[in-house]
């Protein structure tokens, strides 16, 4: 079938939009990105990122809410261009053999808008309806499980809004969210330069950065990214991953046990009092079953069998007598067999969420049937501690450059585009 009567087929199934915003960290990073990156001191211009926005095992429902292009590759190899002028409505799924757009199939497929055309998602997740506005170019491709794959492309700046304020409260004082902007920037610009063989650059969850599209954005956040447009955080000329985190309870992590990052400096962790202030949230206790820790733990092939002791340990796996840092934890079960888990990595097997194991500041004691983690601090610990951040900026009147350079020491900013 030619291009002409595919869009002609879209165009047929034209509906009024009626788009809805729906509401919807940094964890560990790909192995094929654990390395630091040489970026150029200035760019002609601002990059583009790619979102990967999700997976679906399901159709979805393409809105197109008037002019756009449409690029698609045939099974065969064969690329075309295409557009239209019209609003469209055209459901999008996955198969085994690539991706169907309406009734036809295609390797990959993507919608570039044209002048205003704003895109919409509509897609059904557990029984759950929920749409989103999207600007940008959207690309569809098949995953190896035969999902659909969606990726947003927009640019750097405008994804920043969209991130800003959803890692960080945007009534927070005007130099902590200058403070996310350049970090979030960093890291974003980091990805993009690391990942460019990939199909995208970073997710929109808190694998990456939490990123959900704005049509309006909040005065406080526009004023952050605007001011600091183009500025970002380098180590002796060089980009890293500016990981940040919520709170990381009286010195931020290093990065070389979390993450198995190199010996990066600016990631070496710094003592920080900042965030153990009366505003900040309170020490938090997790108690857990040891029949469903071990159930949790097995689940992610971490033990084998019933777990009989846990112990915390520090950096050079040495066990903790007090509440602090633990790099290591040791689990022994109860057939004798003895595990160094990374601190981060038991952390997300246990749960990672603010109701369970929060942190990995924290101390463990225990009975013959349960376990009790007593800690404070939120995330990983890694990098920019945003409650501590907060503090600097609205109690000490630290700018954004004396925070930044406060949790990466060593570093300077500089304006690449």
């Amino acid at each position: 079938m030619s291009m002409k009567q595919v869009i002609l087929r879209a165009l047929a199934l034209s509906i009024a939009l009626g788009l809805v915003i729906f509401a919807g960290c940094r964890y560990t990073p790909p192995e094929s990105t654990r390395q630091q990156a040489i970026y150029p001191e200035h760019l002609e211009n601002e990059p583009d990122i790619r979102i990967r926005i999700g997976e679906y095992g399901s159709p979805v429902t393409l809105l197109v809410s008037g002019p756009y292009k449409l690029e698609v590759t045939h099974v065969g190899g064969r690329k075309e261009t295409g557009g239209g002028n019209s609003a469209v409505s055209i459901d999008v799924e996955a198969t085994q053999n690539g991706v169907r757009l309406g009734r036809d199939l295609f390797t990959s497929a993507s919608i570039i808008p044209v002048g205003n055309t704003r895109l919409g998602l509509r897609t059904q997740i557990d029984g759950v309806h929920s749409a989103q506005e999207l600007s940008g170019s959207l690309h569809f491709n098949r995953t190896k499980d035969s999902k659909l794959q969606a990726i947003v492309e927009i640019g750097l700046e405008e994804y920043l809004i969209g991130v800003v304020p959803h890692e960080m409260p945007a009534s927070w004082g005007t130099d902590a969210l200058k403070t996310q902007a350049v970090a979030a920037r960093s890291y974003a610009l980091y990805h993009i330069k690391t990942r460019g063989n990939k199909e995208y650059d970073v997710k929109n969850t808190v694998m990456s950065q939490v990123w959900k599209p704005v049509t309006r954005a909040d005065p406080r956040v526009a004023l952050a990214v605007n001011s600091t447009r183009g500025i970002v955080v380098l180590e002796n000329s060089r980009l890293f991953p500016t990981y940040f985190h919520s709170r990381c309870g009286g010195r931020t992590a290093d990065a070389r046990f979390v993450f198995q990052q190199g010996d990066i400096t600016a990631l070496s962790g710094v003592d920080c009092k900042y965030c153990l202030s009366k505003n900040a949230p309170r020490p938090w206790s997790l108690t857990i079953a040891l029949d469903d820790l071990s159930a949790r733990l097995n689940e992610r092939g971490l033990v084998t069998g019933q777990v009989e002791r846990i112990r915390a340990l520090s950096e050079d796996k040495q066990p903790l007598s007090i509440m602090r840092r633990v790099y290591w934890v040791e689990v022994t079960t109860k057939a004798g067999t003895r595990h160094i888990i990374p601190a981060d990595t038991f952390r997300r097997a246990v749960g990672h969420e603010k109701n369970n194991l929060a942190s990995t500041w924290f101390s463990v004691t225990q009975n013959a049937a349960y376990v009790t983690f007593e800690g404070q601090g939120h995330g990983h610990g890694v990098g920019l501690c945003q409650y501590g951040a907060r503090y600097l900026a609205e109690q000490l009147g630290y700018d954004y450059v004396s925070i930044i350079k406060a949790y990466y020491p060593g570093t300077t900013v500089s304006r690449v585009y």
